[in-house]
């Protein structure tokens, strides 16, 4: 049986905007994440709590190849 993640160490928003707002700031410092930072209502505090959001993939784009000093590409 899964364990609820105790929320006593999370961050707490009052409103939606300041979690959006912080999730997308967050998003914006991390170079690459699996899962994107989401703003998600607690409601065992009545707040707004953010975390990831295991149902959505991370996807990234590349616009161009990378390669290693070989000339072997890498992406």
């Amino acid at each position: 049986m899964k364990k609820d993640k105790k929320c006593h160490n999370k961050y707490r928003f009052k409103h939606y905007q300041e979690a959006f707002n912080f999730a997308k700031e967050y998003m914006e410092q991390v170079a690459m994440t699996f899962y994107p930072m989401v703003p998600y209502w607690c409601k065992r505090h009545d707040l707004w709590h953010i975390g990831h959001d295991s149902f959505k993939k991370q996807e990234y784009n590349v616009d161009r190849i990378l390669s290693d000093r070989n000339g072997e590409n890498v992406l």
